[in-house]
């Protein structure tokens, strides 16, 4: 049982104390640190290389990523800069 609890709102290492209760009907309180780690800092997303067609639009940003399933739930992928195929007119002269 928590009797003070460390906040998780900021990144960084957070004091709190905890209560243990024994089932002999005694207790003690222990000084913790709880360090709040973003996301970012926990996982390591690797790519993967991904084959497609040329001009093809079907690639998915997540298909490059080889650990998708390793990362948390919520997780999104969206490309950057000019990875995914960009749509080409093509006139023909006649």
């Amino acid at each position: 049982m928590a009797r003070r609890s460390s906040s998780t709102t900021e990144k960084g290492d957070h004091p709190g104390t905890v209560l243990v209760s024994y089932p002999d009907g005694t207790s003690e309180t222990v000084q913790v640190v709880v360090k709040v780690r973003e996301q970012k800092d926990t996982y390591t997303p690797e790519a993967k290389e991904q084959t497609v067609r040329q001009w093809s639009r079907d690639q998915k940003a997540e298909d490059s990523i080889g650990n998708v399933k390793d990362l948390p739930s919520g997780t999104t992928f969206t490309w950057q800069g000019g990875a995914q195929a960009q749509q080409k007119e093509v006139v023909q002269e006649q």
